[in-house]
């Protein structure tokens, strides 16, 4: 479960920094692949919902919210990426 959602975080994150850096530069092309990480962001979180509901109850609450909220993260990036160029 760890690795399910250091994975997420990961890709999450270099997508979010990704674009804030294209963002201060203004460089549209860096934006491109966060289509292609899309397709990654929603792989990434089914497999870590598929996981989690061998938890207890509790436990998969907890891994539903940090998922969602590493997702929002990935979501926020995208709306950050439209206003680049």
């Amino acid at each position: 479960m760890k690795a399910l959602l250091t994975n997420l975080q990961k890709v999450c994150f270099d997508a979010s920094n990704q674009t804030v850096k294209a963002f201060m530069s203004n460089d549209v092309s860096s934006t491109e692949n966060l289509q292609i990480t899309h397709a990654k962001v929603d792989e990434l979180s089914e497999e870590v919902e598929r996981a989690a509901k061998n938890q207890s109850f509790s436990e998969l609450s907890r891994i539903l919210a940090v998922a969602n909220l590493l997702r929002r993260v990935y979501d926020l990036s995208v709306n950050l990426g439209e206003l680049v160029g």
